[in-house]
């Protein structure tokens, strides 16, 4: 289970749409979670013209507003139920700040791709750009055009979490995560095997067997080693793409009533060729859900 959340802030109501998912989050796991507003020193941004000359006053005015508005946010979490709920406002450019908190016990970071930060620039923004690649930890996304609760108190029900998956151990790197989400809020997992372009699915499935029907997917298929790590308690489903990788996620996604999709986002083949590069790219443009990423470790093989 997860026991510190992140959620970096700017202060818009962009950003703010990944408080409620982050409540959720909290309050089914019982984790706490930690507010982050970095407040942009001059050497990052321009300084007003009447504060020129005069940083030590600029920086302790931009911290109080910070701490004043995460306070506001804190109360809100607090009476929706999250009570363990912390404040911090350093003196850094956004992605350090970021970094530097997500190494001091927590375990997920949840935020907005869009933002008044400069997120904006991308679906892929520079700053969740550089949190994904340079995180230890899984990165909750959430995006402007995706449905998602308007209110801190509000119920989330995940339903299923998708976790798209091409065979390597690699991608299967993200089925730890998305167990443990899981059993955290109560949902189902749904994994995707999706297969190269031009290939048909049954060209390279064999034979379903009633007795082992998670056993199907060979000899590309899923990792089995890390199918059987994961815990009993955990409910699984199998089904098969093939096709543009981005567009099989998605269209998934949509068909099955997925509330999140969690993947990998580094690797030697299939959707996790990509350093951060057009798969992961695709999912955020069009995903209808959040998007969990991890930036996921290179293996000496699969297995």
């Amino acid at each position: 289970m997860f026991r510190m959340i992140l959620v970096p802030l700017d202060g818009s109501v962009s950003s703010e749409r990944a408080i409620p998912i982050a409540a959720t989050l909290a309050r089914d796991s019982a984790a706490s979670i930690r507010l982050l507003q970095a407040v942009i020193a001059p050497v990052y941004a321009p300084m007003p013209v009447y504060m020129r000359g005069n940083r030590a006053v600029y920086e302790h005015r931009a911290t109080a507003a910070a701490a004043n508005y995460l306070r506001g946010i804190r109360q809100q979490l607090h009476d929706s139920g999250v009570k363990d709920v912390t404040i911090s406002t350093p003196i850094a450019d956004v992605a350090t700040a970021i970094a530097a908190a997500a190494h001091d016990d927590c375990d997920l970071i949840v935020m907005s791709t869009h933002g008044r930060t400069g997120m904006n620039r991308t679906i892929l923004g520079s700053v969740a750009d550089s949190v994904v690649r340079g995180s230890h930890l899984p990165v909750l996304l959430v995006t402007d055009h995706q449905q998602t609760p308007q209110t801190i108190d509000q119920v989330i029900n995940f339903h299923r979490i998708l976790v798209p998956l091409d065979g390597s151990a690699l991608a299967a790197q993200a089925l730890p995560v998305a167990a443990t989400l899981a059993q955290a809020v109560g949902a189902e997992m749904l994994l995707l095997y999706v297969m190269p372009e031009g290939i048909a699915v049954s060209a390279i499935t064999t034979t379903p067997n009633p007795e082992a029907p998670y056993q199907t997917l060979i000899p590309h298929g899923l990792n089995r080693t890390a199918l059987s790590r994961l815990p009993s308690t955990v409910k699984y489903d199998i089904i098969e793409a093939s096709g543009d990788p981005g567009q099989a996620i998605v269209s998934a996604a949509r068909k099955q009533n997925c509330g999140l999709i969690v993947m990998s986002t580094h690797g030697r083949s299939g959707l996790s060729r990509m350093q951060l590069g057009s798969v992961a790219e695709d999912v955020l443009k069009a995903s209808p859900v959040p998007v969990l990423l991890m930036h996921g470790r290179d293996v000496g093989s699969d297995n």
